[in-house]
């Protein structure tokens, strides 16, 4: 649904999957709602928001096919005299200790459950006829909850106890914040010239997570983790992004008679991949090409509908490496299990390690690269041709090297 005026657009759209799966109690539900609003504000502003709802529901579980191989011929599916009411096989009495598939299948119930969130905002003024500012915000948050729920059975050699675990985690999305500065001007009907600088900030999101385990309930109606017999903490986290950026940029772009254009780019990106020395790379780029198909001498031939010579030259940087590689890392082992032994009495105390070389030297991994290449168009561009030359280099690796 859209609409609107001069003054306010408006559109909201929804849209709604629900899938059922061959597997036995096996489902997949999802519900999508998007909001867009712009709103205009006399000549030189405009404002708008964006949002992106998601939740989607998945329950039941696929069945143990090995257990189901491994099941002798001559057991029943079901037996009312097992706890569970489920036939099951001994290594004492079959000589087996195969899981019955079935007793998961029915006995147990999971529900995954995920809300996601994405938020747009921007604004805009502008400043000058063919001068604009924009500034541009994004981030998201998602939501996730998983509910394991199984009822008490013997199954194999084992004697289960009703349990339930339960999952709650969220995380909130890298926040990106964004500025244009942009120019566009025509002169005498041949020369244009596009200018834009700008920036970008982005930061690493967070986490948090928990998981709770419950076991022995006092029955099957109430399967809430606050009625059972007895309750841990099975584990827990949380942790920030690594997907930190800060960038400046600027563009540069002239074009003559719709014939020649040229364009200049630049880039400086800063990493906390590398240290405060290497912390920011510069990327320059720039290029240029011919649309020998405007000339004039190209007016009456019928062979050519685009014919295009065009050159470029450019570098770009990758800083994909993560976080903590040129400072050295210390670890405490597993459980907090590295122990020394100290004093006299040689007591022993927990402790920790550096397990890892630093390299304070680390900067950013560069691609240049060369491209020479001609575009040809046929048939009024039903049929087109590209021949391309182009040489790549690389420049200071980033990559793990076992030692």
């Amino acid at each position: 649904v859209s609409g609107g005026n001069e003054k306010v657009t408006y559109m909201v759209s929804g849209a709604y999957l629900n899938q059922e799966a061959t597997i036995k109690s096996r489902t997949f539900e999802r519900y999508n709602l998007r909001f867009s609003l712009q709103e205009n504000v006399g000549k030189r502003f405009k404002f708008g928001q964006n949002v992106n709802i998601r939740f989607q529901n998945k329950t039941g579980q696929t069945a143990d096919l090995i257990g189901g191989l491994r099941m002798p011929p001559y057991s029943p599916v079901l037996d009312p005299s097992n706890l569970g009411g489920y036939a099951k096989v001994t290594t004492i009495e079959d000589l087996n200790d195969a899981f019955n598939p079935m007793t998961e299948v029915n006995l147990r119930s999971i529900e995954d459950r995920n809300y996601y969130a994405l938020i747009q905002l921007f604004g805009e003024v502008e400043i000058i006829d063919g001068l604009k500012f924009k500034s541009q915000f994004q981030t998201s948050y998602d939501f996730s909850q998983r509910y394991d729920y199984e009822e008490e059975n013997a199954n194999g050699n084992l004697v289960n106890p009703s349990f339930l675990q339960e999952y709650y985690g969220y995380s909130i999305g890298a926040p990106m914040f964004e500025n244009f500065l942009t120019y566009n001007k025509t002169f005498a009907n041949k020369h244009s010239i596009n200018v834009m600088v700008g920036n970008t900030i982005r930061k690493g999101g967070n986490f948090r997570n928990i998981t709770i385990n419950g076991s022995d309930f006092p029955n099957d109606d109430i399967k809430q983790i606050g009625v059972a017999t007895e309750v841990s903490l099975f584990g827990a986290s949380a942790g920030f992004g690594t997907s930190n950026l800060l960038s400046y940029f600027a563009q540069l772009g002239y074009v003559y008679d719709d014939r020649f254009v040229f364009t200049f780019n630049f880039r400086r990106d800063g990493s906390p991949a590398f240290g405060e020395e290497n912390r920011f790379g510069n990327f320059p780029s720039l290029g240029a090409s011919w649309n020998i198909h405007e000339e004039q001498f190209m007016a009456n031939q019928g062979i050519f509908s685009t014919l295009k010579l065009r050159a470029s030259w450019g570098k770009v940087g990758n800083a994909n490496i993560g976080l903590f590689r040129t400072d050295p890392t210390v670890w405490s082992g597993e459980s907090q299990n590295i122990v020394y032994s100290l004093g006299p009495d040689k007591t022993y105390i927990n402790g920790a390690t550096i397990n890892s070389l630093p390299n304070p030297e680390l900067k950013w991994e560069e691609t240049t690269q060369i491209d020479v290449g001609l575009d040809f168009g046929f048939l009024n561009d039903r049929l087109n041709l590209t021949l391309d030359y182009y040489k790549r280099d690389n420049e200071d690796l980033l990559t793990n090297i076992p030692i």
